[in-house]
């Protein structure tokens, strides 16, 4: 996707020279009126027309097209936002969303947005950054294996437009940050969407490797030597079964945190494929499955977020990545795995793989003495049931950083609900042979996920976040699009920035 130029500028609304201009309205109208009387006058009164005659109301997911002539931009999209009282960023941000994909199909390459006024506590900058994420995260594609790759129709810059001076270099850097933080979704997207076959193991660690250099932080990659030596056989166990290698992935931003300041460690699970294995998954959808990377790749787009916004604050991104695949060399049902902490498990479905690379790597995250353990992954489908399509999965050992973790989710729309990790659980995870099973049946199939990372974090400060309800959309809503939605990203990178 072509690179989106961002600016902020201040003025009257009709002054705004765009192929679109974007007004927000509330649905009471009359009120919104107030403030665009000389928009209105501008567009020969074309605004109250279409309110008056009822065509427009203002509602959430409304939208009318006022051509324009005479004005520095050629069409006004009025677009509704809904009740006042419950207007906010996210609010903003979906609106924007869908105004986004309203202007893709009109093929409009500049947008200018007109920033309402502080409203309901929402300041004007919370809002600009809300917008161009909105926008950038709205008007996402991914074309790069389409033969006639044909991005005419894409955005190519984006204007948040408002009428005091005065605010103006606080706007500007709200909307230089939203689209930092809507670049780095659309990179986790671009990973995902990525066919497995130009996306194995080797792949993601190349990815990151350009873009350590790129963004400056240090990337190191382990190979199967290295995995071997520090006897991380979970990991090499996944990825047996497949002739492309399994990989760690270790980046460490620096933020100039330095000194003795324990860092915060992310972990993400990148299984570049998941068939399940020798537990092999129904074909059902089973083209998905090169989704199951979507937690690596939110870490490493965290990643590249914090190091862009230049956060003081050491980051350590773990990106635990392997190929699940039935061959003669897989590893089976029954087998037992000793794994780098020394725990022994017993495999129950070799399709509950993403535990087994994640115990490794949460081994691994130790030597950072880290002042906090965060792991992403689309660990579990039974975080569907649990959630449906709204929400991720929060779990962990710590009530400030769960409640860290749900307050930064609140805040940038990427919603995260608590389940418990009782210990009454554990005994689902009870083995006969080993010192624990890697699955415990259908009930609390998520809790249980959890409950298996947890024993692998004694004395840390750990959380898990379950994706696997919101990593992928199978419809195109606000400012999502049909396929990988970069689910993580906002979240981490909110939470780092402010823990």
């Amino acid at each position: 996707m072509s690179a989106i130029n961002v600016e902020a500028e201040c003025g009257a609304p009709e002054k705004a020279r765009a192929c679109v201009l974007l007004v927000g309205m509330f649905d009471k109208v009359k009120k919104s009126l107030l403030d665009l009387k000389g928009l209105d006058l501008a567009v020969k009164g074309a605004i109250s027309h279409v309110t008056g005659a009822g065509d427009f109301g203002g509602k959430a997911q409304q939208f009318v097209w006022i051509y324009s002539k005479g004005t520095p931009f050629s069409r006004l999209l009025l677009m509704g936002l809904g009740e006042e009282k419950k207007f906010g960023p996210e609010v903003y941000r979906r609106a924007c969303g869908f105004a986004a994909r309203e202007a893709r199909k009109a093929k409009s390459k500049s947008l200018a947005v007109i920033l309402p006024d502080s409203v309901g506590g929402a300041s004007a900058q919370e809002l600009a950054g809300a917008a161009v994420e909105g926008l950038m995260m709205g008007g996402y594609r991914f074309t790069p294996y389409k033969s006639k790759n044909d991005e005419s129709g894409g955005i190519a810059s984006i204007t948040v437009r408002i009428r005091d001076k005065k605010g103006l270099e606080a706007v500007r850097k709200a909307a230089m940050r939203g689209k930092i933080i809507a670049e780095s979704v659309n990179l986790a997207r671009d990973m995902v969407n990525t066919p497995a076959n130009d996306m194995p193991p080797e792949a993601i660690a190349a990815r990151a490797q350009r873009l350590a250099k790129a963004y400056g932080f240090s990337c190191k990659t382990l190979g199967v030597p290295e995995l071997k030596k520090l006897k991380m056989n979970a990991i090499l166990a996944v990825g047996a079964g497949s002739k492309r290698p399994p990989r760690l992935v270790a980046l460490e931003y620096g933020g100039g945190a330095q000194g003795k300041n324990p860092p915060i460690v992310l972990v993400g699970k990148g299984i570049a494929f998941d068939s399940g294995g020798i537990s092999l998954k129904p074909p059902g959808d089973m083209e998905r499955m090169k989704d199951d990377m979507s937690g690596a790749a939110a870490v490493l787009a965290a990643v590249v977020a914090a190091a862009r916004l230049k956060l003081k604050k050491r980051i350590v991104g773990l990106l635990a990545c392997a190929e699940n695949l039935p061959d003669a060399a897989a590893y089976r049902p029954g087998d037992v795995i000793r794994t780098a902490s020394g725990v022994t498990v017993e495999i129950i479905s070799t399709d509950a793989e993403g535990r087994m690379v994640l115990c490794d790597a949460l081994h691994y995250a130790r030597r950072f003495t880290p002042r906090a353990v965060v792991d992403v992954a689309t660990l579990t489908g039974a975080a569907v049931i649990a959630l449906g399509y709204e929400a991720m999965g929060l779990m962990g050992n710590d009530d400030n950083l769960r409640a860290a973790l749900h307050k930064a989710g609140d805040e940038c729309g990427e919603r995260c609900w608590p389940l418990p990790l009782w210990e009454e659980y554990d005994e689902l995870l009870h083995s006969e042979v080993a010192d624990l099973k890697n699955v415990g049946g259908r009930p609390a199939g998520t809790i249980v996920g959890g409950m298996f990372l947890k024993r692998f974090v004694k004395g840390l400060k750990w959380a898990h976040l379950d994706i696997a309800s919101v990593a992928w959309s199978e419809r195109e809503w606000a400012y999502k699009i049909k396929g990988p939605t970069g689910a993580g990203v906002r979240i981490l990178t909110n939470f780092v920035e402010k823990f």
